[in-house]
């Protein structure tokens, strides 16, 4: 009887249609496999970078230092899983994007780095309100009549961290509103020694025609660029009797502090006097005489408004975002970074030009640094700082 059988001819024929085959279809599985894993790779990726800016933007102030967060901190705050951590298949590669990572012997396992573009600029004032606790008595301290409102109280020792450098000059952050989202800001020094005015103000509109109110309104505000001009409401500020601050206001962009202001952040103590000579306040001490201040002998006491005093502005700004800083005095909470770009400054600010000499004149990174004092259309005027 005949069997039925494959000879070795037919055989090798099925072979070879089979290795055609597989030469046909296993580069497209292996290319479907590959971008799968790359898709789910990307998706990882954007989980994880989204993950960490959110961490710091709810949780950290600007200062903190992205590249020490690990994964671990992501997933114990909720924002990771523990099937979201990356699997990468080669340790040299670096991820598109702000996360770096590589393998550790040390540890065997990969550690993950955050570049400098995970940073995300955090608000002010949210950045600020981390300062807060409810057991404060110095420092950032709560409103006890007002739950959204928070002040400064202390000496300079105890309030280091408020320092904010904005529109080219130096202030400190009196207070903030988290409802209106506003700040009240003081200058850090006197900006200028004027006389206040040719003779006591008792009423709005004498204030108003006052030298110092015209000097802060007219020739200190129009100083600042637009854009700062634009961030600076309109406040109201107390004027009246030191007994009774606001039996006179007037509303204004720019204005003085009053006595009230100083008394809540610990009078003559306080970090609004400490190491600052003399200033005008916006007060009156007697129907014919603004109140003075004596530093030395820590209280106010009348004086003639055709004294020459120093002047520190007040203002308040909606919150905006900051890029750099951790609020000391060294380093400053900021909008913006020192540029050496000079098409887009402001008036104040401060800009770092190349210097090609070899005599270190402008220090031994031949940067020199220059404050803008004017500008127009097509150029801009300043001064060697």
């Amino acid at each position: 009887m005949k069997k039925n059988a494959f000879t070795l001819i037919e055989l090798l024929g099925v072979l070879l249609l089979l290795a055609v085959i597989a030469l046909i279809t296993f580069p497209i599985i292996d290319n479907t496999l590959t971008n799968s894993r790359n898709e789910a790779y990307e998706r990882q990726k954007d989980n994880i970078i989204e993950a960490a800016r959110m961490y710091v933007t709810e949780n950290g102030n600007y200062d903190t230092d992205i590249k020490s967060l690990d994964f671990q901190t992501l997933i114990n705050a909720g924002y990771l899983k523990d099937g979201d951590i990356l699997d990468p298949r080669d340790s040299s590669k670096k991820m598109p994007g702000c996360i770096v990572y590589n393998w550790s012997n040390s540890k065997n396992q990969y550690i993950y780095e955050y570049s400098e573009e995970c940073k995300v600029p955090v608000s002010l004032i949210k950045t600020l309100l981390k300062q807060y606790d409810s057991s404060n008595t110095t420092g950032l301290v709560k409103d006890k009549n007002n739950s959204n409102l928070y002040y400064y109280t202390g000496t300079n020792e105890e309030v280091a961290n408020n320092f904010l450098w904005y529109g080219g000059h130096q202030w400190r952050v009196i207070e903030f509103d988290t409802s209106a989202n506003t700040l009240t800001l003081i200058t850090q020094q006197p900006l200028t020694i004027i006389q206040a005015a040719s003779t006591v103000w008792k009423t709005k509109e004498s204030y108003e025609s006052s030298y110092v109110n015209q000097w802060l309104n007219d020739y200190f505000l129009s100083s600042l660029d637009s854009s700062i001009q634009n961030n600076i409401l309109d406040n109201t500020f107390n004027i009246g009797m030191y007994t009774d601050v606001d039996s006179v206001t007037t509303i204004q962009k720019v204005g003085l502090p009053d006595i009230q202001q100083i008394e809540r952040a610990g009078n003559f103590d306080s970090f609004l006097i400490n190491n600052n000579p003399e200033y005008m306040v916006g007060n009156l001490c007697d129907n014919s005489n603004l109140c003075q201040m004596d530093i030395n002998g820590k209280k106010f006491f009348v004086g003639s408004p055709n004294n020459f005093q120093g002047v520190r502005a007040v203002i308040k700004i909606s919150d905006f975002t900051i890029i750099e800083g951790d609020g000391t005095l060294t380093s400053s909470y900021r909008t913006t970074n020192k540029t050496s770009d000079t098409n887009e400054v402001q008036v104040g600010e401060y800009i770092n030009v190349p210097y090609s000499g070899d005599d270190n004149a402008c220090g031994v990174d031949n940067m020199c640094t220059f404050r803008v004092v004017s500008k127009d259309n097509d150029s801009i005027k300043v001064v060697l700082n």
